[in-house]
């Protein structure tokens, strides 16, 4: 039984938490900002001063962050696999007062780059970290590393798409391996507070959705084709993202897949320059996307498979970086794809097609991390409550969709893929 003492300190910690990871992040969110607009001003042909310059400093960042990541291991991929296995053992492993500045650095890195990555793991690596680090500030000797990792994890997520619902729910999906009242009131203090401090900071939502229509029930058939398409989509990433890594750690002294991350990284920059729509995160594809709904199905066919195939790509990679934007690119395109077909069915209301692209959205990042929850949570903050009957309700149906069958349906989500596979491969193939 604990003493009043005891519990009192576990609550310090997590707002003393909160209020770092909040700040943190609110400030890492906005530097990756500017180094976006710093990337896109010094990749353009039409400043051929600024074009050198930026190419310049794109291969000596390069280099640099090669040797960061040789530096700490436990930043590659977003860190959230390292993360989730300090999780599962209880045990901290992780250098927080290393990681951390490395992570930030790295993830400038990448962005300045035009890496096709999103924010959203590095800042739940950051979340994870600074509780870390939190401990060790108050001196904290207890047996619950797993679960303050976990907390930590939740409060940067919620800090990443400013969504307090949204953190909660992931910490529990994806991170904590025990579920007790004691640890979800710590959770939900730690990442209440992370999210008002960030929004203070930088009140900057990574979507924003605003549709007028009401939803037609005669249509109601859209779901299950959207879940559908959707599903297959999100098995078979995470089937080639097995395959990919697989083939990696048995080919890993072959000199192209050893040195593949600055092949990657040239071709990263090469896109960027030439087809910036498609490079960062996918947040600039995913919002043409939604202004443009009469783009040609043959060039939107052909961004969609670039843009999964270096979801596979960079996911086997060292990169600093977060699946959900891009994964939300991908679930926008794919919806986008699907209005193509429905357009065939005389019975279809087109004035849904916005819906079709935003249910789709949140329904790939769901199917591809088992995580209808989160995602639910996700698309309220995207959308405000105000938008209950046009997107609120639809998208409750569809992740009620999601939750009966990728629960019945058991398969390793994306990030425990990466974990089994991390087990499984030594330091030098990574």
């Amino acid at each position: 039984m604990k003493n009043k003492k005891e519990v009192i300190l576990e609550y310090i910690k997590c707002i003393t938490g909160g209020i770092i990871i909040g700040t943190i992040i609110g400030c890492y969110k906005y530097l990756i900002t500017l180094i976006v607009e710093l990337s896109k001003g010094a990749f353009s042909l039409y400043n051929l001063t600024s074009f050198i310059v930026g190419i310049l400093f794109s291969l000596i960042f390069t280099v640099i962050g090669f040797f960061l990541i040789k530096m700490d291991g436990s930043i590659q991929n977003g860190g959230l696999h390292q993360l989730e296995l300090n999780v599962a053992s209880n045990k901290s492993v992780i250098k927080w007062y290393k990681a951390l500045p490395l992570m930030i650095i790295n993830s400038l890195i990448t962005f300045f780059n035009g890496i096709p990555m999103g924010t959203e793991a590095p800042s739940v690596f950051i979340g994870g970290v600074i509780m870390l680090g939190t401990r060790d500030i108050l001196k904290i000797k207890d047996d619950k590393v797993g679960e303050d990792i976990a907390i930590g994890m939740g409060a940067g997520f919620a800090s990443a798409v400013l969504s307090p619902l949204a953190g909660i729910s992931y910490s529990f999906e994806e991170a904590h391996e025990k579920i007790n009242l004691s640890s979800f009131y710590k959770t939900c203090l730690t990442c209440i507070v992370a999210f008002f401090i960030s929004y203070f900071i930088n009140p900057h939502f990574v979507i924003s959705m605003k549709v007028s229509f009401n939803f037609n029930d005669l249509n109601s058939y859209v779901f299950p084709l959207i879940l559908i398409i959707n599903l297959g989509f999100a098995l078979i990433l995470i089937q080639f993202i097995k395959f990919l890594k697989t083939f990696i750690n048995k080919n890993y002294k072959n000199f192209y897949i050893k040195y593949r991350y600055f092949i990657l990284y040239i071709s990263a920059i090469l896109i960027t320059i030439f087809v910036p729509i498609i490079a960062y995160d996918g947040s600039d594809l995913f919002n043409w996307i939604l202004e443009d709904l009469n783009i040609t199905w043959l060039l939107l066919l052909i961004y969609f498979l670039y843009r999964f195939i270096a979801y596979i790509i960079y996911s086997n990679s060292s990169f600093i970086g977060g699946s959900l934007v891009p994964s939300l690119c991908l679930g926008a395109m794919s919806g986008r794809l699907l209005i193509y077909l429905l357009e065939m069915i005389p019975s279809y209301d087109s004035s849904m097609n916005l819906l079709v692209i935003l249910l789709s959205t949140v329904t790939l990042f769901a199917c591809i991390n088992r995580t209808p929850i989160t995602g639910f949570f996700m698309i309220l903050s995207f959308a405000g409550i105000e938008n209950f009957n046009t997107i609120l309700l639809p998208a409750l149906v569809m992740m009620i969709l999601v939750f009966i069958v990728t629960k019945g349906f058991k398969y390793a989500n994306y990030n425990e893929t990466l974990r089994k596979l991390l087990r499984t491969s030594s330091k030098e193939k990574l």
